[in-house]
């Protein structure tokens, strides 16, 4: 139960979805949609172009909620 095992290391359990969002970013480049996979309050997964290299710093602007988070990457 892999699942089980991950919300016990998250502050947050998190919620299967499929959320468009752009992710923007400090060093000037333009923006890159994404899709938001899974997301809770305290954090999300992001699905990204395989060849991507992001940045550990950006914004993640979510249209459906009118929000702009700070993102950092965490692995």
């Amino acid at each position: 139960m892999r699942n089980n095992d991950w919300v016990g290391k998250r502050a947050a359990a998190r919620q299967n979805c499929q959320m468009r969002a752009e992710m923007r970013f400090l060093d000037g480049r333009p923006p890159m949609e994404c899709t938001i996979i899974d997301i809770s309050a305290t954090g999300c997964r992001v699905q990204l172009p395989s060849e991507f290299e992001c940045p550990e710093d950006f914004d993640l602007f979510i249209p459906s909620r009118s929000e702009t988070k700070i993102a950092k990457i965490r692995r």
